[in-house]
């Protein structure tokens, strides 16, 4: 009789201490209940929710710089620009495209950074009566499919490029993509402040 009832009683605690642990452990780690999820957690998050978003631009802005509202892509291109925002859209001209990029880095900090080291600084340029920096990127030296207008912002800078998706061998670019970007970023400039 005595062993029946300690077998009963392995039965019945077994199931009542794993539920006793179970219990325990999910107190003692807290509950899914939390509302700061999705909030900005790190410097990088909440420096990246301070930049204005080129993609919210207004029609107005959009057609005056030449850009196919309807035709772009959301966020930046790369993973050092993960910080940043970003639109890219195709042009009206169709030959070439935009993008506009706001990043938590001014243009002496996008220089000396190892994290750009793909991207020179060419020279300064003058956009809209604001100094800017000229850059180019080392997929394309000397700017015939791509040329990017830097200017420090006081939420770090804009970065705008122009850029030919395509050019088969042998042939020219149908125009030049530093004209283009130099005329778009003093169209844009504003919107950007």
């Amino acid at each position: 009789m005595a062993l029946k009832l300690i077998g009963t009683c392995k039965k019945t605690m077994v199931p009542i201490l794993v539920g006793a642990i179970l219990t325990t452990i999910v107190t003692a780690c807290g509950s899914d209940d939390r509302t700061d999820i999705g909030s900005p957690s790190t410097p990088a998050a909440a420096e990246a929710d301070r930049l204005p978003d080129p993609c919210a631009m207004t029609e107005a802005d959009l057609a005056a710089a030449g850009f196919v509202s309807t035709d772009r892509i959301t966020g930046p291109v790369g993973i050092e620009f993960k910080e940043w925002k970003g639109c890219t859209w195709q042009t009206t001209a169709g030959w070439f495209n935009v993008a506009v990029f706001t990043g938590p880095v001014n243009t002496t900090e996008f220089g000396n950074d190892a994290k750009y080291e793909g991207y020179w600084a060419k020279g300064r340029v003058s956009v809209d009566g604001v100094e800017g920096v000229g850059y180019r990127d080392k997929l394309d030296p000397s700017n015939r499919l791509r040329c990017y207008v830097g200017v420090d912002r006081t939420y770090g800078m804009v970065l705008f490029r122009a850029a030919i998706p395509y050019i088969p061998q042998g042939q020219q670019p149908p125009g030049d993509v530093c004209a283009e970007v130099n005329r778009i970023s003093a169209t844009l400039l504003k919107s950007m402040s």
